[in-house]
């Protein structure tokens, strides 16, 4: 369903009182291809989470929001697992997610405002904890955060005896 003359102060981290001339949010392609239908040639803004956008004026057409959430594992080994999520489902709490089943590699990065769906897009990716996690498809991104491993033994050496 499209609104008209939106408040888009909740959709943006700043809380910038804007509005959208017509506003809608989706939760499946399907809703998603039915809006986009009823765009009749009129500007787009897509949000993920709002928090690499800053507001300065009325936006003028269609803002749709991207609620597309899901969070599935698809495979998983004894030191690695891919994980399915929505696009829609904020980062942090896709994090928190892996870290509740076990899942180590991306824990550093939590607390990162913003959705899955704009992390590849985000500085997520410069940090060097970066797995291989991180190929976009839309409206899912596929992760590969790894389990944490037991920490490896270190064979002590001795030191060269100094004259």
């Amino acid at each position: 369903m499209i609104e008209l003359n939106k408040n888009l102060k909740d959709f943006n981290t700043f809380g910038i009182s804007v509005y959208a001339d017509r506003f809608a949010q989706f939760s499946s392609i399907e809703e998603l291809q039915s809006i986009l239908n009823q765009r009749n040639g009129s500007d787009l803004l897509i949000l993920g989470g709002g928090s690499n956008l800053l507001l300065t004026k009325d936006f003028k057409g269609l803002v749709i929001k991207n609620d597309i959430k899901k969070f599935e594992i698809k495979e998983e080994t004894t030191d690695s697992v891919i994980v399915e999520s929505g696009a829609g489902e904020n980062w942090h709490s896709f994090v928190l997610k892996c870290i509740k089943k076990g899942y180590g590699g991306i824990e550093n990065l939590s607390l990162i405002p913003g959705s899955v769906g704009a992390s590849p897009m985000q500085n997520i990716g410069a940090s060097p904890a970066r797995s291989s996690w991180g190929r976009a498809a839309a409206p899912a991104t596929a992760g590969r955060p790894t389990r944490p491993r037991p920490p490896r033994p270190r064979r002590r050496t001795p030191s060269p005896s100094r004259p």
